[in-house]
């Protein structure tokens, strides 16, 4: 408890807001904005969003995000209507976000995947010519920038600080803005002021022992992205030509980091690669079902029309682990696991060869 206590002692009890409003302010400061408000979750933050905008209407918004968020939106009142990934970037692809904009649409709502930022200067463009609100979804990506800018800071950002994140607060959220009306009409909204707007208040404060773990964690954030990226580094040198994967490309302007280290394989099975894997002893994970192939979506018609990159996605994506306390001898372990399972996953995929002789025999 001593790592806490010297927290608690710098940012003041864990009573009364102090610790809350403190990591407020080094909250707003990291990513650039002129005001933080911390709230219980990520996508209670996001529905506080819809709410003090009073969007009514339709939010484009990428088919591979967290299911929360899009509870959120339908919770608040919204439609949200899916956008397809970009195939190269993996994030929200803005040429389709464009043929998604119709007169009802209201906000463009950007999700940075795995802590990979989203071609935000595009959508901002789009969102400026259109009139309508533009929206980042942070939760993978705290720490991640643009240039100079850092993700959450264009105008309006939702992160998530649950126990994923690299951030974490136990559970929690953080809205960062430098909107002053929009700040003001948060804070009501999440019940830390009298409520005067015009919307339903509610009680989604951030407990001040929760804002005390965040403030620590936001401490040691650039040095675990740092370390992340270093890992993501060694490892690309590594895997670098091997046929059998594609690794995750970092956009030119941007700074990766790297929640999750994506790879897509090709030509081959992707649960075969998860369960080899597995078996070596390496937590490798398939991707998140984007929203349009869970059920629950389907049924409420999220499947209408193509997202094809995001189709291919969801069939190729393999998570490997890297994470900031990673030694040198796990990273070579994962290489040579990586490597070790490609032959023998290639030795069990039939080519398209053998399947035309095993078609033309059958």
């Amino acid at each position: 408890m001593t790592s806490l206590s010297s927290s608690q002692n710098d940012l003041g009890h864990f009573t009364g807001g102090e610790c809350r409003l403190r990591f407020e302010e080094r909250f707003a400061k990291h990513v650039g904005t002129e005001h933080a408000v911390a709230v219980s979750s990520g996508a209670m933050g996001l529905q506080l969003v819809i709410r003090a905008l009073g969007l009514q209407g339709e939010v484009i918004v990428p088919a591979f995000i967290a299911a929360t968020s899009i509870d959120a939106l339908i919770a608040a009142g919204v439609t949200p209507i899916l956008a397809d990934l970009h195939p190269n970037t993996l994030t929200v692809d803005p040429q389709d976000v464009a043929r998604k904009i119709t007169l009802r649409t209201e906000a463009l709502i950007v999700a940075h995947t795995a802590g990979h930022p989203a071609d935000v200067i595009a959508l901002q463009q789009l969102s400026e010519e259109h009139g309508l609100r533009l929206i980042e979804e942070c939760g993978g990506g705290v720490g991640a920038a643009i240039d100079e800018h850092r993700v959450g800071s264009f105008e309006i950002g939702c992160f998530s600080l649950d126990a994923s994140s690299a951030v974490t607060t136990g559970e929690g959220g953080m809205i960062a803005t430098s909107d002053d009306e929009l700040a003001q009409a948060l804070r009501e909204l999440a019940g830390y002021e009298t409520n005067t707007t015009t919307s339903p208040g509610f009680e989604c404060r951030m407990a001040d022992l929760n804002a005390a773990v965040g403030s620590m964690q936001l401490g040691q954030l650039e040095d675990n992205n740092r370390k992340r990226r270093q890992h993501v580094a060694s490892l690309r040198e590594r895997l670098q030509g091997l046929e059998e994967l594609r690794l995750p490309l970092e956009r030119p302007g941007t700074t990766h980091v790297y929640q999750r280290f994506y790879c897509q394989v090709r030509d081959s099975d992707r649960d075969s690669w998860v369960a080899e894997l597995q078996r070596r002893g390496i937590d490798a994970q398939k991707a998140p079902q984007p929203i349009h192939q869970q059920a629950k979506y389907r049924q409420q018609g999220f499947h209408a029309y193509p997202l094809p990159a995001t189709d291919d996605f969801s069939a190729t994506a393999l998570s490997l682990p890297v994470f900031p306390e990673m030694t040198a001898e796990q990273l070579e372990r994962l290489g040579t696991a990586v490597i070790e399972t490609a032959t023998r996953v290639a030795r069990e995929t039939p080519t398209a060869a053998e399947l035309l002789e095993w078609w033309q025999s059958s």
